[in-house]
């Protein structure tokens, strides 16, 4: 990706803006959307406050790359788009959208979900959204106990 597409991701998907030397080291270390995620994702988990600063970024870049990495390596070219296309939109996400961002005829929805239920990636989303879902019924269920 190129530092403009990257600067571009930050901003779309984080609602943040990231300076020109943080956007080109990006750019010359990582290929991939899903691993810019992880390392955005880890910047932010780890507290590092905006604006973030290139040091920040080295230091997380070999963790936040690594496993990534190797799982995109594995996935083949068409999955690969897939989740270039995906990334930039927080899960779970609707069959329908999906597929309208992967200009998926109608015809060809049924076997759509089937390679997404088979998708490892896809997969774990799925259980993320469920412990998230289960998670905030639970929290919900606690406050209407004490009358939140």
């Amino acid at each position: 990706m190129s530092s403009e597409e990257i600067k571009d991701f930050a901003k779309l998907r984080y609602r943040m803006a990231i300076n020109d030397s943080i956007a080109e080291f990006l750019s010359m270390n990582i290929g991939d959307p899903l691993c810019l995620v992880s390392c955005f994702n880890l910047l932010q988990k780890r507290g590092y406050k905006l604006p973030f600063r290139l040091s920040d970024v080295e230091e997380i870049l070999p963790e936040a790359i690594d496993p990534v990495r190797c799982i995109y390596s594995e996935l083949d070219d068409s999955w690969k788009d897939r989740v270039d296309c995906l990334c930039i939109l927080h899960p779970p996400l609707p069959l329908s959208l999906i597929a309208c961002m992967l200009k998926t005829k109608e015809k060809r929805m049924a076997r759509l979900q089937d390679e997404l239920d088979q998708s490892i990636v896809f997969r774990k989303l799925a259980r993320i959204a469920h412990r998230r879902a289960l998670r905030g019924a639970g929290e919900r269920d606690c406050s209407n106990r004490r009358g939140v």
